[in-house]
């Protein structure tokens, strides 16, 4: 799992509003779902979709919010470059 070393304020500022974040497996993610590190600083896109049906005539809809995750190197507003920690892996020994 990736650990980014500092953000930058515009990178802190979006993601308290929640249009960055660092990617999880567990979230949602269509497209890069396979190619995404966990911990890697994404920019998050929400979608809705009608998944609704036709009962007796009418329309019977079926909000569904998606998020789609896409990877950044750099901030989107000051442009400086997103470094991560170094993972340390410990082999354990008998």
């Amino acid at each position: 799992m990736k650990e980014a070393n500092e953000l930058c304020e515009c990178l802190s500022k979006l993601e308290l509003i929640g249009k960055v974040a660092p990617y999880v497996k567990e979230a949602e993610s269509y497209y890069f779902r396979k190619k995404i590190d966990d911990g890697t600083i994404c920019l998050v896109f929400y979608s809705i979709s009608d998944n609704g049906y036709y009962e007796n005539d009418s329309w019977v809809s079926n909000f569904e919010i998606g998020k789609d995750y896409y990877p950044i190197s750099y901030c989107p507003i000051c442009g400086r470059e997103i470094t991560y920690k170094k993972e340390m892996i410990r082999k354990m020994e008998k």
